[in-house]
């Protein structure tokens, strides 16, 4: 499983488009190329699963931790970042209801705009890094109860408990 970013294909020329200027891919734009290396390495070696680029890493991540916020986020931002300054043509053919005609190849109009190089991130060392967080936060949580009881604070008459106000006539259960 590759999570792609925005890629530098000729779709944004062929989809059918009824925005007044044309689709654009969300910037930073990588070409076919970068993909497809991505893929391979998913499908021959470890891990099989990658983000490619970090505008993706940072989009799941904000879906995991503050999805709400990344909704709206994106609804306010979303057709101006999804669309280019050049007009588009409302009459032009596309590919809705069949398809275009010949091989428009690999690369989209982005060529200038698009980068060879994104970093692929294996999600596996993020759940390894929360993995490793919760079992440290688990010590730590341990070590300070270990810490009390040792010293006799949950102790029924102990100081802690003394500065506790009780109500008149109240009896410490036990």
């Amino acid at each position: 499983m590759v999570h792609l970013p925005a890629v530098n294909t000729p779709q944004f020329d062929w989809a059918r488009n009824k925005f007044d200027r044309k689709a654009a891919p969300v910037a930073p734009i990588f070409q076919p190329e970068t993909v497809a290396d991505a893929v391979l390495r998913a499908v021959t070696g470890t891990p099989r699963e990658y983000w490619l680029g970090h505008s993706t890493v940072t989009a799941i991540i904000a879906q995991m931790l503050v999805p709400s916020w990344a909704d709206r986020f994106l609804a306010r931002s979303g057709k101006a970042a999804e669309t280019s300054n050049e007009p588009s043509d409302p009459n032009r053919p596309d590919n809705l209801f069949e398809a275009g005609r010949g091989d428009p190849g690999a690369h989209g109009r982005f060529d200038t705009r698009s980068s060879l190089h994104a970093f692929p991130f294996n999600p596996g060392l993020l759940r390894a890094g929360v993995a490793c967080a919760s079992v440290i936060a688990a010590a730590a949580i341990a070590t300070l109860m270990a810490t009390y009881v040792a010293n006799g604070r949950h102790k029924r008459g102990s100081v802690a408990m003394a500065r506790i106000r009780r109500p008149q006539g109240f009896k410490w259960p036990g």
